[in-house]
């Protein structure tokens, strides 16, 4: 015959895996809830970042593009002045 100490023994087995409507299964249920949403936020904060980080990168891209051209005509006008002067 089972023993009342063995019914209570798996009656807190079973709560600590949430099974059967004991303990924690509404509390871990929440939970995961709560941790899902926080997921869903930072990942949407994340796209945004990447979407942000995307257009600064086309900026120093342009902006590297025109320092490069700065640059050349810099150059091609000092040269210029030198040939000039005798």
């Amino acid at each position: 015959m089972i023993s009342v100490g063995w019914v209570l023994v798996v009656i807190v087995v079973l709560s600590s895996f949430g099974w059967g409507g004991f303990g924690r299964s509404r509390r871990w249920s929440r939970g995961a809830r709560l941790v899902e949403g926080r997921l869903e936020e930072l990942e949407s904060t994340l796209a945004t970042r990447d979407e942000e980080m995307d257009r600064l990168h086309e900026r120093v891209a342009e902006l590297e593009s025109r320092l490069d051209f700065t640059e050349r005509l810099l150059a091609a006008g000092k040269q210029g002045a030198e040939n000039r002067e005798p």
